[in-house]
C-alpha cells in the first residue's frame, strides 16, 4: 500500500468520525439539508456571541445569513428584530416582521419581540394589535404575556394589568413571574386592595407561600389594620418550620410586628422585641437597619454610651442605605440626639 493511499484512507476516516461525534442540534424545519443544519448552528453562536459583547453589526449580519437559509427561522426573526429594536432602527424592524407575517412566520418569540419594537416605537396600539394576534393564532407564551403586561405595568395602568393577567390565566399555566410582576405592580403603587385580593384568589401554592404572607403582613400594617398585622405575624412565627435568627422570612415576620406594635401604642413590648432582634440578628443582615431604627422610635432608657453606639451604627449603615431606609435612619438619628 503506498503512502498517499493510506493518508487518503486516514484523513477519510478522521473526517467520518469528526463527523459523527459532532452533536446534532436542534431546528425549527426538518426539511433543511444537514449540511445547512451544520452551517446554521455555526451561524446561531457566532450571533449569540456578538449579541452579548454588544457587536449588533456583526450579529446582524449572521442573523441574516441564517435567514438565507430558511426565511422562516423563528430564532433569527426574532433576534434581528431584538436587535434592531436596540439599535433604535424601528422601520427595519416593522418591515422584518411585516415580511414574517406573510411567510406565515408563527412563533411566541417573533410575536415578543414585535410587541417590545412597536411598544418602543411608541406605537401602544400595533404592540396591542401583534399581542391579540398571537393569542388568537394560539402563539402566545408566559414571554408574551409577560412582554404585554409590563409595558401596561410601566405605564401604570392598573385596569389593563388586570385584564392581562385574567387572560394569561385562561391561556398559560407559567403564572408565577407574572403574578409577582403585577403583585408588586399593585404593591408599589399603593393599590392595597387590589394586592390583598390578588393574593386571597390566587392558588393555594403561591397564597401560602412565605413571601406572600410577609407581603400581607407588610399591607396591613401600611393600610394601618395593626392588630390584624400582629396577628398575622404572630400566627406567622409560631408555624415557620425554621424558628432561626438566620432566617430572612423568621427575621422579617419579627420586625414587622415589633413595627405595628409601635403604632399600637406597645412600645414596652416592641422594645423588647426589637432588643430581642439586635442581639440575635447579624449586623450583615439586610433587616438589621430596620431593627436599629425600629428599637429608637421605641424611645427606650439609654445610658449616653448607648446613645453614642447606636448613633455610631446608624451613621455607619446611612453610607449605602436607599432613599426610604435613610430617611428613616436621619429620623433616629435626630430623636437619638435630642434625648442628649
Amino acid at each position: 500500500m503506498s503512502r498517499t493511499f493510506f493518508l487518503r484512507g486516514l484523513k477519510k476516516e478522521l473526517s467520518i468520525r469528526e463527523k459523527m461525534s459532532r452533536p446534532t442540534p436542534l431546528f425549527d424545519k426538518d426539511s433543511v439539508p444537514d449540511n445547512l443544519r451544520t452551517r446554521r448552528w455555526k451561524l446561531k453562536h457566532e450571533a449569540e456571541r456578538y449579541m452579548k459583547s454588544g457587536d449588533h453589526k456583526k450579529a446582524e449580519k449572521k442573523l441574516l445569513k441564517m435567514l438565507r437559509i430558511n426565511s422562516t427561522d423563528h430564532y433569527a426573526l426574532s433576534k434581528l428584530i431584538a436587535t434592531y429594536t436596540r439599535q433604535g432602527r424601528f422601520d427595519d424592524g416593522k418591515n422584518l416582521y411585516k415580511a414574517a407575517e406573510k411567510r406565515h412566520a408563527d412563533g411566541s418569540v417573533i410575536y415578543t419581540s414585535a410587541i417590545v419594537l412597536y411598544y418602543k416605537a411608541g406605537e401602544l396600539d400595533n404592540a396591542c394589535r401583534v399581542f391579540e394576534t398571537a393569542v388568537e393564532r394560539k402563539c402566545a407564551d408566559y414571554a408574551t404575556y409577560s412582554a404585554m403586561l409590563n409595558i401596561y405595568i410601566d405605564l401604570g395602568q392598573a385596569d389593563e394589568v388586570k385584564n392581562i393577567l385574567g387572560l394569561a390565566c385562561k391561556n398559560t399555566t407559567m403564572l408565577s413571574s407574572l403574578f409577582s410582576d403585577t403583585f408588586d405592580f399593585y404593591f408599589n403603587r399603593g393599590l392595597y386592595q387590589e394586592a390583598i385580593d390578588m393574593i386571597e384568589n390566587s392558588h393555594s401554592v403561591i397564597r401560602e407561600s412565605p413571601r406572600m404572607k410577609l407581603a400581607l403582613m407588610e399591607i396591613h400594617r401600611k393600610m394601618k389594620n395593626y392588630d390584624t398585622a400582629i396577628e398575622c405575624a404572630e400566627k406567622f412565627i409560631s408555624e415557620y418550620p425554621e424558628k432561626d435568627f438566620d432566617d430572612d422570612n423568621y427575621i422579617q415576620a419579627h420586625t414587622i410586628k415589633a413595627y405595628c406594635m409601635i403604632h399600637s401604642g406597645m412600645q414596652n413590648e416592641a422594645a423588647d422585641e426589637f432588643s430581642l432582634l439586635i442581639e440575635n440578628v447579624s449586623r450583615n443582615n439586610i433587616h438589621y437597619p430596620r431593627i436599629l431604627c425600629g428599637f429608637v422610635f421605641c424611645k427606650p432608657a439609654l445610658t449616653g454610651e448607648e446613645r453614642e453606639h447606636l448613633l455610631a451604627d446608624l451613621d455607619y449603615f446611612g453610607v449605602a442605605a436607599g432613599a426610604s431606609m435613610q430617611d428613616k435612619i436621619e429620623n433616629a438619628m435626630k430623636i437619638l440626639s435630642s434625648d442628649r
